[in-house]
C-alpha cells in the first residue's frame, strides 16, 4: 500500500482526487481479496510445499488472463471463463476506466501519412479533458 504514492504520481496518472482516491480504493481492495484467495489455498494445505503449487498456476492464470497481457476478445473460448472469476481483471478494468474515461486523445500527426493506408497510428497523441 505504502508504494502506492510514489507509483501514481511517477506514471503520471490523472491529476485529480477522486480518481487517485479510487485508485487507492481499487488497489486497497484488490490486496484485501488476493491476500484471502492465497490463505484459503494457505488452508486447504498441509505444508508451505503443497500449497506452492497450486498457487503458482493460480497467480499465472489470473495474471495471464486480467485482460492485459490477453485482450478478451482473443482469449479461447474454453478459457474465457477465467475472466469472470478473476479479481485482477476487474481491478484492471476499474483502473483504465479511472484514468481515461472523459478523455479525448487528439493526434498531431498521423503514420503513415497518407491516407490510403489500412490501418493509420498517432505519432504524438496530446490527451485532453472536455472542457480545456
Amino acid at each position: 500500500m505504502t508504494a502506492n504514492l510514489p507509483l501514481y504520481f511517477l506514471t503520471n496518472l490523472r491529476r485529480e482526487a477522486g480518481p487517485f482516491f479510487f485508485f487507492l480504493l481499487v488497489t486497497f481492495l484488490t490486496m484485501l481479496v488476493m491476500s484471502k484467495l492465497f490463505r484459503t489455498i494457505a488452508s486447504v494445505s498441509r505444508s508451505l510445499h503443497q500449497a506452492l503449487a497450486p498457487a503458482t498456476v493460480f497467480i499465472s492464470a489470473i495474471i495471464i488472463y486480467s485482460g492485459f497481457a490477453i485482450p478478451p476478445r482473443y482469449m479461447l473460448g474454453w478459457a474465457r471463463w477465467i475472466i469472470y472469476i478473476n479479481p485482477l481483471a476487474y481491478a484492471f478494468e476499474a483502473l483504465v476506466s479511472n484514468e481515461f474515461s472523459g478523455r479525448q486523445f487528439l493526434c498531431a500527426d498521423l503514420v503513415p501519412p497518407y491516407s490510403t493506408a489500412t490501418e493509420q497510428t498517432c505519432k504524438s497523441k496530446q490527451a485532453r479533458t472536455p472542457g480545456e
